[in-house]
């Protein structure tokens, strides 16, 4: 292109992933998990504009990027991913530069969390916040199948600065904003909120009193975050160098 040349990327792979286990106190036995993945993607940059090339120099360095990903996941089914994003040097301030990404992603549950044998254990000490006792009660773990596809939605911004007046230094701004829709999690702390979001997880006697609790995997509603995060990076060397060449000197280096 008349900002430089494109550069473009295509990647496939195929992993297996396998888990062999025995417990001997349970009846759950000998157990096999396998997950078998198939993934093809690619990445494409553009220059838009270029001072090297002398084309929109007036603007800087102005570049493009674009992602697609494809994911197959024997226990599960396909997830896809996307991004586009953009870094920008301005033309009077070679050493800033600001870029911003989007990226789309659905994510799987893990391995464990979708397909762990269901075990039962009795007696087992559990605080109830309702009632505010320790009752033993009976615990079921183990994978959920019912789990769903997450979808994640970011968005980054940020900013890096070599400072001209300190070498070998940058100070760097990044702002991440994530957006998460049914998102697969460990089961919470048994809170009086919890037990009303999750009810058939949770079994009570006639007087109210905590008999069992289903802690599987569960899959919240949404998830929201955001973090700003700012650093000064500084590499270089602090004092001088031992005479003849430290470590190297010393087993004979050049």
């Amino acid at each position: 292109l008349p900002g430089g040349e494109v550069a473009a990327t295509l990647r496939s792979g195929f992993t297996i992933l396998a888990f062999d286990t025995e417990d001997s106190r349970s009846g759950a036995g000998k157990v096999s998990l396998n997950r078998n993945r198939f993934s093809a993607g690619g990445n494409l940059g553009l220059p838009i504009t270029s001072r090297r090339e002398n084309f929109g120099a007036g603007l800087g360095d102005l570049s493009l990027n674009f992602s697609l990903g494809w994911d197959h996941l024997s226990d599960f089914g396909s997830v896809t991913d996307w991004s586009a994003g953009l870094i920008w040097s301005p033309l009077r301030f070679e050493k800033l530069s600001f870029n911003a990404t989007y990226l789309v992603n659905e994510q799987a549950p893990g391995l464990a969390e979708l397909g762990n044998p269901i075990t039962t254990t009795f007696n087992v000490p559990v605080f109830d916040l309702v009632r505010g006792e320790t009752v033993l009660a009976t615990v079921i773990a183990g994978g959920n199948p019912g789990l769903r596809k997450e979808q994640q939605r970011d968005l980054k911004v940020g900013a890096n600065w070599q400072l001209p007046f300190l070498q070998n230094s940058s100070l760097v701004v990044e702002y991440f904003r994530n957006r998460s829709d049914d998102v697969t999690a460990s089961f919470p702390l048994l809170t009086p909120e919890i037990e009303a979001a999750f009810p058939g997880r949770v079994t009570r006697d006639g007087s109210g009193r905590l008999v069992s609790i289903d802690q599987r995997p569960v899959t919240f509603d949404e998830q929201r975050a955001s973090r700003l995060r700012w650093g000064l990076n500084l590499s270089g060397q602090i004092g001088k160098s031992p005479a003849g060449g430290g470590f190297m000197g010393m087993m004979g280096g050049g």
